[in-house]
């Protein structure tokens, strides 16, 4: 488990330039679903207070109220978008740079350690896949927390045994779901990252071999294998659709047994006439406005888990050992070139790393 953490804090530290915008970002999704959910608040107490025919002044901080969140929940969104969709991008070109810079160095004897299709997966592939580390990971568990403690405070001031009631469903919803969700799919998000990548290798593979393969009637066999490489990577998606999807419906249940349970708990408070009727609506309501935000929780724990595969072979490019180290200090030929401008070369020898046997010797230049 240690190693998996490790791996997605590298992962974060790759995207460190990117940090201030991320949290900017982050703090406008948050306003954004804090927008939504008081908009709900707000419109069951105007709702229940209308009905009791009140003096029509006593409701317009509630309906201004009510036009002020509907229209920051949109454009607070549409800032979040922005502004975490640029650090994710700007964030991601730093990081391919530096994964091409890394081949570069790489090039020509260290890239033998990966196949050519593998090598491309892991350039473009993986490496795009990290972006979703800030924009479908931990943006939504961020906002999510944020607004689940301003969501429970409200329910403390309004009636504490009520907000225990909702601090146990999120619980399930927002702690318990996600972690089952990742116990329950380690196995099957582990593995997409390595056969997607071995399903692009044989690709480029079979294409590169393709004149040799037909004329050898081997054509069939490699499309087999290609086509079974495609198979296992769709079952993979599937299985993790189908945890994800279990876990966003168990994140539901959870947020509809909070609606009951707040009225198991609050209606005899209202029937001791201890809460007003209006912040009862409130009570019970208010809960519906974070189905949205505890539905991407199993998600974002799912695109962690996968953003962790995909980091994972991004960072072995980036720790692979460069075959030739430059000194650290190079001795400057001005003067000797000036001394002497000719060179000689005698006696030279070229090897292979790992081959015992030289390439070329006895080359003098």
């Amino acid at each position: 488990m240690s190693g998996r953490r490790s791996v997605l804090w590298r992962a974060a530290v790759l995207l460190r330039p990117a940090w201030l915008r991320l949290f900017a970002g982050a703090l406008a999704a948050a306003a954004a679903s804090g927008c939504a959910v008081a908009l709900m608040a707000t419109s069951a107490w105007l709702i229940a207070r209308a009905a009791q025919h009140p003096p029509v002044l006593t409701l317009m901080v509630a309906i201004v109220s009510v036009r002020a969140f509907g229209i920051g929940r949109g454009l607070l969104r549409y800032v979040e978008r922005l502004v975490s969709h640029d650090a994710a991008f700007a964030a991601l070109g730093d990081v391919r740079v530096r994964v091409y810079r890394k081949l570069e160095r790489l090039a020509p004897a260290g890239l033998p350690a990966w196949r050519r299709g593998d090598l491309l997966t892991r350039l473009v592939t993986d490496v795009d896949d990290m972006q979703d580390l800030a924009l479908r990971g931990l943006l939504p568990i961020a906002s999510a927390a944020l607004v689940f403690l301003a969501t429970l405070g409200l329910a403390v001031a309004l009636l504490p045994s009520a907000a225990l009631v909702l601090a146990g469903a999120l619980a399930v919803a927002g702690i318990a779901t996600p972690w089952l969700w990742v116990r329950a799919s380690r196995t099957v998000e582990d593995g997409v990252a390595g056969e997607r990548a071995e399903r692009t290798a044989t690709v480029v593979e079979l294409l590169d071999a393709s004149t040799d393969l037909l004329a050898c009637g081997a054509a069939d066999q490699w499309l087999s294998r290609v086509d079974d490489l495609e198979s296992r990577v769709a079952l993979r998606v599937l299985r993790s659709a189908r945890l994800a999807g279990a876990g966003v419906g168990i994140a539901i249940l959870a947020v509809a047994a909070a609606v009951w349970g707040t009225l198991v708990v609050a209606v005899p408070v209202v029937h001791q006439g201890s809460l007003a009727g209006p912040a009862l609506a409130v009570l019970v309501l208010t809960p519906l406005a974070l189905t949205e935000l505890v539905q991407a929780l199993p998600v974002a724990a799912q695109e962690l888990q996968r953003v962790r595969g995909s980091a994972a072979r991004v960072l072995a490019v980036l720790d692979s050992p460069d075959p030739v180290h430059e000194p650290a200090h190079v001795r400057p030929l001005a003067a000797a070139a000036a001394a002497a401008p000719h060179i000689r070369v005698t006696g030279l020898q070229v090897n292979w790393p790992g081959r015992a046997q030289a390439a070329l010797e006895a080359i003098d230049l």
